[in-house]
């Protein structure tokens, strides 16, 4: 079974949706458009995938994002059709994207020949937190698909709207699934749809690699809750948010293992050496630009006066010209005020370069 990379934006199951606060994960735009950019696009969304005010089809076009196609759940990709109604394929008048129902051909899946055509399937969909949802199957079945196809799919993550701590209802028996019935669940099975998907992606073998993203969760306090435990890296969006940090529980940190046995195996020991230089040649780059620019040989002492340079910087001469090349590598957090002073003191030519890996 080829593998898919799903990439599930989750916000926490136990609290209401973003009029209380809580920011869904269709809203973490800049946490999922640097997957989708430049991406040929499939999204699986219906009435309930809204960005705030705006639907998140119209507003993906509004910021130029290209979608090739949208495919149709039970009631339509706008909500419009009732119960067990046949959802049939059509162009969406709104955006003129063609919409493909996943109910054409019988399979309840898209074809393998449509998701050839496509690089990311987007999954944005309010389920009720009960397993008859046919959302649920629609998800299962497009994993499935994207799966096989080798295309990655990712899911927008909402709230469990009747809470994701309650679990009841009987199992459902593996040999009686079906459409209402995706998976041998409670019939509240108290979880939200992307975390849904992550277990049934496990537990059904579907051979997917899942990797989370989380939605923020810094409700409005104290309307709704009297403090947050949060995971964070910067404590921002918790001051974004308006909150303050009273205590830290745990900071965690990263270390590398080894195997005793094999380190002391020298080809091996090497290896692994080989491996911390380029983990910390990409740390040392972190937050740091190389820059390169060309000055006049009476100004050169000028511009080298500009640039704090780890060791010192780098200068050629050029050909014929009269004057230098010059590049070092400075910090990024200065380089909006340095290339100003640099231009000043008499650089031409400056380029700002990213930096991978920095090896000593």
């Amino acid at each position: 079974m080829r593998k898919t990379l799903i990439i599930s934006l989750i916000c926490l199951a136990t609290l209401p949706v973003h009029a209380n606060g809580v920011i869904v994960g269709a809203e973490q735009i800049a946490a999922y458009l640097p997957v989708i950019k430049g991406k040929k696009i499939g999204i699986v969304a219906n009435q309930s995938s809204m960005v705030k005010d705006i639907h998140l089809v119209d507003f993906l076009v509004a910021i130029n994002t290209r979608i090739d196609c949208i495919f149709a759940v039970e009631h339509g990709f706008r909500g419009t059709a009732d119960a067990g109604e046949h959802i049939s394929s059509y162009t969406d008048k709104t955006t003129g994207i063609p919409v493909r129902s996943l109910y054409d051909g019988g399979i309840g899946k898209p074809s393998p020949e449509v998701m050839a055509e496509l690089d990311v399937v987007i999954f944005d969909l309010q389920d009720v937190g009960l397993r008859y949802y046919t959302y649920l199957t629609n998800l299962a079945k497009l994993m499935e698909a994207c799966a096989d196809s080798e295309t990655l799919l990712l899911i927008l993550d909402r709230p469990n709207p009747i809470n994701g701590n309650d679990i009841d209802g009987i199992l459902a028996n593996e040999d009686k699934l079906s459409f209402i019935a995706a998976h041998t669940t409670p019939v509240r099975y108290g979880l939200t749809i992307g975390e849904l998907g992550m277990m049934m992606n496990d537990e059904r073998k579907i051979e997917a690699d899942i990797r989370l993203s989380y939605g923020a969760t810094e409700a409005k306090v104290p309307d709704i809750v009297d403090c947050v435990v949060d995971i964070t890296e910067t404590g921002s969006a918790l001051k974004a948010a308006g909150l303050k940090i009273i205590d830290t529980i745990l900071v965690s940190y990263t270390e590398v293992v080894v195997n005793p046995a094999a380190f002391e195996v020298p080809e091996k020991r090497h290896a692994m050496e080989q491996l911390m230089t380029l983990l910390q040649g990409v740390l040392e780059a972190r937050g740091k630009v190389l820059v390169k620019l060309n000055v006049a040989k009476e100004n050169l002492e000028a511009v080298i006066a500009q640039l704090p340079a780890m060791k010192t910087p780098t200068v050629n001469e050029l050909w014929g010209q009269g004057g230098y090349a010059v590049e070092t590598v400075v910090e990024k957090r200065q380089i909006n005020i340095m290339i100003p002073a640099l231009r000043d003191a008499g650089a031409t030519d400056i380029l700002e370069l990213p930096l991978s890996k920095i090896v000593h």
